[in-house]
C-alpha cells in the first residue's frame, strides 16, 4: 500500500476515484456531488480542468504550445479565476473528508 501511495499522485478525477477507493469509499463521487451540490460530471470536468492548467503551469513553464514560435506567450490566467479555483479545490477537499 505505501509503494502504490508513494507513486501516484492522485490529482484527476480517476486518480481520486482509485484512491478512495482505496481508502474503502464507495459511491465517493456521488456524496461529494451531494455535498457540493454540482453533477458529479461538472466536478470531473472542472477537477481535471485544474488538473491540466496546473501541469501546464509546472511542467511547461505556463508557455502557449506553438508549432512555429517567434517569441515567448504565456497562457491567460487571471486572478479572479485562481481564486475560484482554489476556493473550489478547498471545497472539493473539505467534501471529500466529510464522507470518509
Amino acid at each position: 500500500m505505501q509503494k502504490k501511495l508513494l507513486s501516484e499522485t492522485f490529482q484527476s478525477f480517476d486518480q481520486l476515484s482509485v484512491a478512495m477507493s482505496m481508502a474503502g469509499i464507495s459511491g465517493g463521487w456521488r456524496k461529494i456531488s451531494e455535498q457540493l451540490g454540482e453533477p458529479t460530471a461538472a466536478l470531473k470536468a472542472r477537477l481535471n480542468h485544474i488538473v491540466h492548467r496546473r501541469n501546464q503551469i509546472v511542467h511547461e513553464g505556463d508557455i502557449m504550445r506553438k508549432s512555429r514560435p517567434r517569441h515567448v506567450v504565456f497562457n491567460d490566467i487571471s486572478v479572479d479565476q485562481t481564486i475560484e479555483d482554489v476556493d473550489w479545490l478547498d471545497d472539493l477537499v473539505t467534501a471529500i473528508d466529510l464522507i470518509r
